[in-house]
């Protein structure tokens, strides 16, 4: 079964530019990942300092490996002191149909 997460993440006032780079960073080897269907980065429009991750990852094992990939510890060591509050990350089951 596929995993689905949402990551919520709230920049700094001042930190939006700074923050879309370090998560634009993380894009193309996520996507590179194996068992990786889906890493697309959103942005807010009316907020503008708002950042979603929509992912999607063949299986939990999957999803294990993105957790522990050099690259997810990059990512998480880059946004420190640039997030206004910790990141909502949210797990979904699809329930309609594809």
């Amino acid at each position: 079964m596929t995993v689905n997460i949402i990551a919520t993440l709230q920049a700094l006032p001042g930190k939006e530019e700074q923050l879309q780079a370090v998560l634009s960073a993380a894009i193309a080897p996520t996507r590179a990942e194996a068992g990786n269907l889906r890493y697309e980065l959103y942005r807010d429009n009316d907020t503008q300092d708002t950042f979603v991750f929509v992912e999607q990852f063949i299986d939990e094992a999957a999803f294990a490996a993105h957790q522990s990939a050099s690259h997810s510890a990059t990512l998480q060591a880059g946004v420190a002191g640039l997030l206004a509050k910790a990141p909502s990350i949210v797990k979904h089951t699809q329930v309609s149909p594809v």
